[in-house]
């Protein structure tokens, strides 16, 4: 027998239009961030090389940290073009860092070539952010699919 009394703090039987939303982006949310965090990171760290060499030091470290805070992110999410963008930042430091050591350069002599490497990173950080972020926009796509299925079958 139907009762024609609604209670009114019964759950909603249909998951609202705003509400799916929140679900499927609230998972992403951190990869993206240090990813956009990750490419500011080089943008500066070129700006400042340009204006003095001896940046590098500080934006090498403060690059690898984003690096390695982005490739946990998206480890823990399993995105595989996040893994790589986040590996490359320390590995990219630490290749500069040799270069600079075995080829024994001066500041001087870093002057050109690190600027010159750090824009070709930038370049390839930015095809795996494009990577990354559609990569994240398929993830967010499935999870609130994922989370409709699954609030409806309760």
């Amino acid at each position: 027998m139907k009762n024609d009394w609604e209670n009114p703090y019964q759950t909603p039987e249909v998951l609202l239009e705003p509400e799916r939303e929140y679900l499927a982006t609230r998972v992403c949310f951190w990869p993206k961030i240090w990813i956009i965090v990750q490419l500011l990171v080089v943008v500066v760290g070129i700006g400042l090389s340009v204006a003095t060499i001896f940046s590098i030091i500080g934006t090498g470290v403060v690059l690898s940290l984003a690096g390695i805070v982005t490739a946990i992110c998206a480890y823990r999410l399993r995105l595989r073009w996040g893994i790589v963008l986040g590996a490359s930042a320390p590995l990219f430091s630490v290749f500069i860092f040799a270069l600079i050591n075995i080829m024994e350069w001066s500041p001087r002599d870093a002057e050109l070539p690190v600027p010159m490497m750090a824009s070709v990173y930038l370049v390839g950080a930015l095809i795996l952010s494009f990577g990354s972020l559609i990569e994240i926009r398929s993830r967010e796509k499935s999870e609130a699919a994922n989370a409709i299925e699954s609030l409806t079958e309760h």
